[in-house]
C-alpha cells in the first residue's frame, strides 16, 4: 500500500499542494494542522507544518478573511520567537497556511507531560520560556506598516497552549489566528467571544476596545500559574471565570506558595492590575522585570528538558518523517474549552511500533500439531481393536476411499487397507491389526516447554 493509499485511509489528505502529508498534529476551532513534507529535486526534503482552515469554515468570507489575514500578519512579523508563516494557498483541501514546523512542544504540552510524571516545570525554566515568548509578542506589538505607522496589533490568545518550545530550547509564539489590528477592532462578530477563557484580560471580557496591555494581563496569568502549580481562576466553569475575571482582584501569589520571592510577586501582580494603566505598558517591560526579579534557566537546560519530555512524542514523528509509508494510528483529541492544545498543535498517538517475528512461537504450534496427531491415531487403533457389533462398511464402487489423516499411523475407521500404491481393495482379505501407538517409525512430538504458556492461550507479548 501506498503512502497516499495509507493517507486516504486514516481520513486526512495525501497531498496538499506540493507537500506530502505525514500526520494531523493539532486540531483547533478553525483549522487542522498537519504535519507534511516539501518534496523537490535530489531528494530535497524538509519539514513544515500546513494550517487547513476547516471544511465547513471555507465558505464564511469573515472567517476567511481572518484566516488569511492571520498569514499577512505573521509573515510581516520576522523574529526568532515568532513561528514564520512562509505561504498561504489553496488546493481541493481548501485555504492554508505553510508554517515553520517546530519540533518540540507547547507550554502547555511540556506541563501536562512534567505533570504526567508526577514533576512540575522547575520555575526558572518556565519563565525563560515566558521571556522568549514576551520577546516575540512585544515584536509583534511593535509591527508597522508600509509606512512606518503602528498597526496596533493585539494578539488577544496569549497563553500557554500558543508558545511552542522547540529542541533547541528556543520559545515561538504562534497563532495570530483571532489577532486584531487597532484600526479593524469592530470587525469581531457582536457577542462573540474569542480566546481562552483563563487568560482573558478584564476589559476583554468586558468587550472592550483592546491594546497591547491586554496581551500582558495574559502573560501575568501565565506567570501567576508557573509560580503557583496551579490555576489563577479554579472554576471550570466559564461563565463563572468570565465573572471572576471581571470583577475579583485576583489572589495573591504568597497566599498559595512560598517559593516566590517579594520581587517576583510584585512584578507578576503589576502585570495583573485591574486598571490597565498600572500594568507595565509594553512586553519588553514585563520581560526586563521578570528576569529582573527572578533567575531564568539557560537555554541549554530548556532544550534538554524539552528532549527529555517529548522524547516519544519526536521519535513519533521522525519516523513519519524518514518513512512516509508509516501511518499515524489515532487522530488528535478534539480540543475542549481550556484544555492544554486546544488552539494549537496536539499530540497524535504513536504508531504501532514494527515488531519482528520470533522464533519461539513456532514450538507450540509445532506440539499442538503432534498431539492432534496423536490424538486422530490413537482414536483409529481403538476403533479398529474394539468394532462395533455392526458389520464393517464397504467402499461403494466409483466412490474413492477416505484419505488418511497426514501423519497418522492408521486409515480413518472403516476405510480398506491398500496392500500397496497401485493395488485395489480386496474384501475377502483378512483384515490387518493396527499397529500399536508406540512405533520405531513414528519420531517423538515435540512439546512446549514445560514452563512456556498453554498452546490454547495466545504467545504473551514482550
Amino acid at each position: 500500500m501506498s503512502a497516499d493509499d495509507r493517507a486516504a485511509g486514516s481520513g486526512f489528505p495525501p497531498r496538499i499542494g506540493r507537500y506530502r502529508v505525514l500526520a494531523p498534529i493539532g486540531r483547533g476551532g478553525m483549522a487542522t494542522v498537519y504535519l507534511a513534507q516539501a518534496e523537490g529535486i535530489g531528494g530535497f526534503r524538509r519539514d513544515v507544518a500546513l494550517k487547513v482552515l476547516h471544511e465547513h469554515l471555507q465558505d464564511d468570507p469573515e472567517l476567511l478573511d481572518q484566516f488569511v489575514e492571520e498569514a499577512n500578519l505573521a509573515a510581516r512579523i520576522r523574529h526568532p520567537n515568532v513561528v514564520a508563516v512562509n505561504d498561504v494557498a489553496r488546493d481541493a483541501a481548501g485555504v492554508y497556511l505553510v508554517m515553520e514546523y517546530v519540533e518540540g512542544d507547547s507550554l502547555s504540552g511540556l506541563q501536562k507531560a512534567a505533570q504526567a510524571q508526577g514533576q512540575r516545570l522547575p520555575q526558572e525554566l518556565s519563565l525563560r520560556v515566558l521571556s522568549d515568548a514576551l520577546s516575540g509578542l512585544h515584536a509583534a506589538h511593535e509591527l508597522t506598516d508600509d509606512d512606518g505607522s503602528s498597526l496596533g496589533l493585539v494578539h488577544r490568545d496569549f497563553s500557554p497552549q500558543n508558545i511552542l518550545v522547540g529542541l533547541d530550547g528556543v520559545a515561538r509564539l504562534t497563532d495570530f489566528g483571532i489577532a486584531k489590528l487597532g484600526a479593524r477592532q469592530g470587525l469581531t462578530r457582536t457577542g462573540v467571544i474569542k480566546g481562552k477563557v483563563r487568560y482573558m484580560s478584564p476589559e476583554q471580557v468586558r468587550g472592550e476596545p483592546l491594546d497591547r496591555r491586554s496581551d500582558l494581563w495574559a502573560a501575568g496569568v501565565i506567570a501567576w500559574e508557573a509560580v503557583a502549580g496551579q490555576r489563577l481562576f479554579e472554576s471550570h466553569d466559564d461563565m463563572a471565570t468570565l465573572f471572576e475575571i471581571a470583577t475579583r482582584p485576583p489572589r495573591a501569589l504568597s497566599s498559595v506558595t512560598r517559593d516566590v520571592s517579594g520581587a517576583l510577586e510584585a512584578v507578576i501582580a503589576r502585570a495583573l492590575a485591574h486598571d490597565r494603566g498600572e500594568r507595565f505598558q509594553t512586553a519588553a517591560e514585563l520581560r526586563a522585570a521578570l528576569l529582573a526579579a527572578a533567575p531564568a534557566a539557560e537555554l541549554q537546560v530548556v532544550a534538554a528538558q524539552v528532549r527529555e519530555l517529548t522524547r516519544e512524542r519526536t521519535d513519533t514523528h521522525r519516523r513519519l518523517a524518514r518513512d512516509p509509508a508509516l501511518e499515524a494510528r489515532a487522530a488528535p483529541s478534539a480540543p475542549t474549552a481550556g484544555d492544554s492544545r486546544d488552539a494549537t498543535l496536539t499530540t497524535s498517538a504513536s504508531p504501532a511500533p514494527l515488531r519482528r517475528g520470533r522464533p519461539g512461537r513456532a514450538l507450540p504450534v509445532v506440539g499442538a500439531a503432534a498431539v492432534v496427531v496423536l490424538g486422530l491415531a490413537s482414536h483409529a487403533w481403538w476403533t479398529r481393536t474394539n468394532p462395533r457389533p455392526s458389520a464393517a462398511p464397504v467402499a461403494s464402487p466409483g466412490v474413492a476411499a477416505p484419505t488418511p489423516v497426514a501423519g497418522s499411523l492408521e486409515p480413518p475407521p472403516g476405510a480398506p487397507v491398500e496392500a500397496s500404491a497401485s493395488a485395489a481393495p480386496d474384501a475377502s482379505a483378512p483384515k490387518q491389526r493396527a499397529a500399536p501407538r508406540a512405533t520405531a517409525r513414528k519420531p517423538p512430538a515435540p512439546r512446549p516447554p514445560a514452563s512456556g504458556p498453554s498452546i490454547l492461550a495466545p504467545w504473551p507479548k514482550r
